[in-house]
């Protein structure tokens, strides 16, 4: 059944037993989370604060000890749901924040503040214990890890030619002015243009920590999938450290991409970009990237051929990622480059290259027409059933041999294991290959293959007898099942670990299901007993892990939006598109907030967002770029060269 004269809201109410069942229950137990939660927010803070006389290599203290590697999706919902009055909880991960990752394309064009959907993990839990460092190994029969933690960060300089211009009034480019003629209108400016990036020491220091129990969820990285040229050519985007890294040569290169002189050769070879993956500050580097193409091409003396192949941006991969930073980028276009760049827009271009035939694989083949529909009236070239062998700079080299030429490539082709690099971060994926040599029949297992922990159907890493290993997330595969690699299954899979670990249940004890104590009437009261029921539902036998899948949303740009809205896998509740996709994308749930900005707020997402805190600086941030445009500024401190 649809609904508007341009069928955008089809109605499905296609409703299963199971999932009703699946889904109440799950409701039920999130009320408890809320009350644990609400109940830990009334207690001192000071709880949680890591007691520097405490020895983490022993374990000692009343409760067990219980070990989380990662701040992730997975990580994070267990951090909130976990009861700190059980387990003494220790989080262990190079980044001490979860970052709220559908909204990092908004964040890329300047409509969101990345502070606004970042969390502390303390904040998160202040309870818990945190320690900033990467795992190096993991001794499963002695309950022991090995941490590296940075003791001492110390920022290496960044070293810089200073080549001298002059030129009239009324122009714009980066750098420090050393003169001013005001007779003959014209001033003397050093740019920075040879920029040689310095390294940085860190100072890393070992220790050894024990854990009663251990919750592996580091997460997976960007795949490249054996294409070549990525990692030669382009800089790796998972960790905060490398986007930084990228972001500040981007900036720099882009600022010695517009001194006057440069030849058009020079400009087309610095701006040959290629962008892997959706980390936080990727999207800033693609959103840098953009504002600072912007200031380049309107540069006075580059001609009309060059500022083509500028302002070609490419997109690779037709998934929820590429498209929403699709929209995003369509509508920072369309609303504000009129506004600050006009000469600009006969320039510019945007492609979508898809292996797939068609985009948003996971939607229905109507949502899915809907969207090639969509982007084609906002001007994009969506190539579908294009497969991309290689990426040189500047280009892209199809299977067919073709080439499809860019100057600014941002890749979404998906995300698969970690591999050991050179960086400290990467360290986490040489751990899981480790631990699937050393825990018995894991290399047979079926999440090897993808250098993932197999886990059986309550998480529990298999192989590991006493139930001491737990693994959620990406870095895990579920054996027997085939589980979309997204936050929504992480988050589920971690509340999930929580309340096994909450209730009590037994994980030892093989493939068997965990067990909880048994509701013994002996010494106890009614109510007691009523309340030992209730805390278990009735379950003496852990239920097994089951993906309660909510659906899916996309924004498109141009104010529309897919939508599909699922109650479970057999429940569909209804598929929309266009303006209502948009609709229900931005205002599916209201919050009091996100009615008094009913204009334009996103209220799923302003809704989903994991604290009041962040609630509110994304409905000011939208509020900012709602009257004000979008923040088209870059910071000044990625410039180290002194004065």
């Amino acid at each position: 059944m649809a609904a508007g004269k341009d069928k955008d809201l089809f109605l499905k109410l296609e409703l299963d037993y199971a999932d009703f069942i699946a889904f109440s229950g799950r409701a039920v137990d999130t009320v408890e989370d809320a009350l644990t939660h609400l109940r830990r927010s009334w207690e001192p803070k000071a709880l949680g604060a890591l007691n520097i006389k405490r020895d983490l290599s022993t374990q000692e203290g009343a409760k067990p000890r219980l070990v989380v590697l990662g701040t992730g999706w997975g990580g994070h919902a267990l951090v909130k749901v976990i009861d700190h009055e059980k387990y003494d909880v220790v989080v262990v991960s190079p980044r001490n924040c979860f970052v709220f990752t559908p909204m990092l394309a908004a964040s890329a064009v300047g409509t969101v503040d990345t502070s606004s959907i970042t969390e502390s993990i303390k904040e998160a839990n202040p309870q818990v214990t945190y320690v900033q460092g990467t795992v190096r190994s993991v001794d499963a029969d002695a309950h022991r890890i090995t941490v590296d933690t940075f003791s001492s960060l110390n920022e290496g300089g960044s070293s810089a030619s200073v080549e001298k211009v002059e030129l009239e009034y009324s122009k714009l480019v980066n750098g420090t002015a050393r003169s001013v003629d005001a007779d003959a209108h014209r001033i003397t400016v050093d740019t920075f243009s040879s920029l040689n990036e310095g390294g940085s020491s860190v100072s890393v220091e070992k220790f050894e920590l024990k854990y009663s129990k251990l919750v592996y969820a580091v997460g997976s990285k960007t795949g490249t999938f054996g294409i070549r040229g990525v990692l030669e050519n382009c800089y790796v985007l998972k960790e905060v450290s490398d986007a930084r890294r990228l972001r500040r040569a981007l900036l720099r290169t882009f600022d010695e991409a517009s001194f006057p002189g440069v030849d058009e050769a020079r400009r087309r070879a610095l701006l040959s970009f290629l962008v892997i993956g959706s980390a936080l500050l990727s999207f800033l580097v693609i959103g840098s990237a953009l504002l600072r193409k912007f200031d380049e091409v309107s540069f006075p003396g580059v001609d009309e051929a060059c500022r083509r192949a500028l302002l070609s941006s490419l997109v690779i991969g037709s998934g929820p990622t590429g498209i929403e930073f699709t929209g995003e980028l369509s509508d920072l276009l369309r609303n504000d480059v009129p506004r600050l760049f006009p000469d600009l827009l006969p320039y510019i271009s945007l492609k979508i290259l898809s292996a797939d035939k068609t985009i948003l694989p996971m939607f229905d083949k109507v949502l899915q027409e809907k969207g090639l529909k969509t982007l084609a009236a906002a001007g994009a070239n969506v190539m579908l059933d294009t497969v991309v062998k290689e990426i040189k700079p500047g280009a892209a080299i199809l299977s067919d041999g073709s080439q499809v030429p860019f100057g600014l490539c941002f890749w979404a082709g998906g995300t698969e294991a970690r591999k050991l690099t050179r960086d400290t971060i990467a360290k986490a994926r040489k751990l899981t290959r480790d631990i699937i040599a050393k825990i018995p029949g894991q290399s047979e297992m079926e999440g090897a293959a993808r250098g993932q922990l197999t886990v059986d159907a309550y998480m529990r890493v298999k192989g590991v007898e006493d139930g001491s290993i737990l693994g959620i997330g990406d870095a895990v595969r579920v054996a027997g099942q085939r589980l979309p690699t997204t936050g929504q299954v992480a988050a589920q899979e971690g509340a999930y670990v929580a309340r096994l670990l909450n209730r009590g249940y037994a994980l030892e004890g093989g493939d068997s299901p965990p067990v909880a104590p048994s509701i013994a009437t002996e010494d106890k009261d009614i109510g007691a007993v009523a309340a030992d029921w209730l805390r278990l539902r009735g379950d003496l036998t852990a239920r097994p892990f089951h993906f309660l899948n909510l659906g899916v949303l996309a924004y498109l740009g141009s104010g529309a939006g897919v939508a599909e809205l699922r109650g479970g896998d057999k429940t569909r509740l209804l598929d929309a598109s266009g303006t209502v996709g948009f609709f229900l994308w931005r205002r599916l749930f209201k919050a009091d907030i996100a009615t008094d900005l009913a204009f334009d707020s996103w209220s799923t997402y302003l809704v989903k967002q994991v604290s009041m805190r962040n609630r509110v600086c994304v409905a000011i941030d939208w509020f900012k770029a709602k009257a004000f445009g979008r923040d088209f500024t870059s910071p000044s401190d990625y410039y180290s060269v002194e004065e």
